[in-house]
């Protein structure tokens, strides 16, 4: 009797890069942990060159999808190729961009604008697939909506939509066709219910996949933070709006004036950059707040703080939390939406209100009470944190569908 031998599914995740972030830290953890006895994969990136790169296991095969997505391709390479209509979509994109943030205040998200404009540049996917899953939101939930041929479809959203000002209207008609909707945490669930109406049939929330053991052995491997006076804050985060470095130099500022012995660092970079530079020169913080630029492997650093601080004005869940949960730091936190899901105030962690103030005030009690300090510690050493076990099989499910 001949052995039957099941056939692999075929499956592609959609990513705009995997440069280093939350969404992306979360997609390579999770793919050396997938059977490539059972699953043929595929990784789509609008962008290529991302740090995150190296840590793709072997059998995972990196593509990009052309045409006007080649984002590296220049206005004088498109002009000297013969290729003007997409120099024409470049050109008239650039236009809708600078309206939309006519007078200072953004109108539509950045995504909602340009997928119109674009799409009719880029091309299908390639062949057919069994689960295409787009790993965030905006144009990889278009792209994989318009352009790929797959019967089960997968959506999953990393961020509160509303706050990151996706438009409902815009993204409904996109959401309907997909067969699954994955929120990564259970405030983030209820969000994306109370907004879209989603069926319950269709709304499943999966974590991102968290592994101390990987961390750990990855901050024996990392470097550690730059010398600094007093307590050592940090902070991991790409440097935009969303991670409200700008509350983070209020509440700098702050404990600068009140006396307070510290050094506050940030890992990330972004187009911030510039505008938080000359945020720390005009307070004069340059000797106690340090951007510290991209960290591939920023756990040696996490290791070392003495404080974790996450200052955003919104996330889905916040993997970075997570990761210094697992090192057992007090944690200070603005009251982002679903902070709850890992932080209880005064056991845990600290939750402020999303001022400098708050955020002070919360950095100073902890500085100041080492008591408080240690029942913290020992509250999140009590936390599960490792999710392997819960969370990949629902992956799984999904993937086999």
């Amino acid at each position: 009797m001949k052995k039957v031998v099941a056939t692999k599914k075929k499956i592609l995740f959609v990513i705009n890069s995997l440069e280093c972030g939350g969404a992306e830290k979360s997609l390579v953890s999770l793919l050396p942990l997938l059977d490539p006895g059972r699953y043929d994969i595929d990784i789509m990136v609008f962008k290529k060159g991302g740090e995150f790169e190296i840590f793709l296991p072997g059998n995972c095969r990196i593509l990009t999808p052309g045409g006007y997505l080649d984002r590296d391709l220049a206005l004088g390479a498109m002009l000297r190729q013969g290729r003007l209509g997409d120099l024409w979509i470049r050109l008239s994109a650039a236009l809708r961009l600078k309206l939309n943030t006519w007078r200072g205040s953004r109108r539509a998200h950045e995504a909602e604008i340009l997928w119109p404009i674009v799409t009719s540049a880029v091309p299908r996917a390639v062949g057919r697939y069994d689960t295409a899953v787009a790993f965030g939101q905006g144009a990889p939930t278009y792209y994989v909506a318009d352009k790929v041929d797959a019967p089960n479809k997968v959506a999953w959203i990393n961020i509160d939509t509303v706050k990151a000002r996706y438009s409902k209207r815009f993204n409904t008609p996109y959401y309907d066709r997909y067969q699954t909707i994955v929120p990564v945490s259970d405030g983030l669930a209820v969000i994306l219910e109370r907004e879209y109406r989603f069926e319950q049939q269709r709304l499943r929330t999966i974590y991102d996949i968290i592994n101390p053991d990987f961390i750990r052995e990855m901050s024996r491997q990392g470097g550690g933070l730059p010398p600094g006076n007093g307590c050592r804050i940090l902070t991991i985060g790409r440097l935009v709006e969303q991670k409200g470095y700008d509350i983070a130099l209020a509440a700098a500022a702050i404990l600068k004036g009140r006396g307070i012995d510290f050094h506050w660092y940030v890992i990330g970079e972004g187009a911030l950059r510039g505008e938080l530079e000359r945020g720390i020169a005009a307070s004069e913080l340059t000797e106690c707040f340090t951007l510290l630029g991209v960290q591939v492997n920023p756990y040696g650093q996490l290791k070392e703080c003495d404080i974790y601080a996450q200052t955003s004005r919104f996330e889905g869940f916040c993997l970075t939390l997570a990761e210094a949960r697992i090192f057992q730091k007090p944690l200070v936190s603005t009251n982002f939406t679903v902070v709850t899901n890992q932080i209880r105030h005064g056991e845990n962690g600290l939750i402020a209100e999303m001022n400098g103030a708050s955020v002070a005030d919360a950095l100073e009690r902890l500085i100041r009470d080492a008591g408080l300090r240690d029942r913290l510690i020992e509250a999140t050493g009590r936390d599960r944190i490792d999710n392997v076990e819960t969370e990949l099989p629902k992956i799984e499910a999904l993937l086999s569908a």
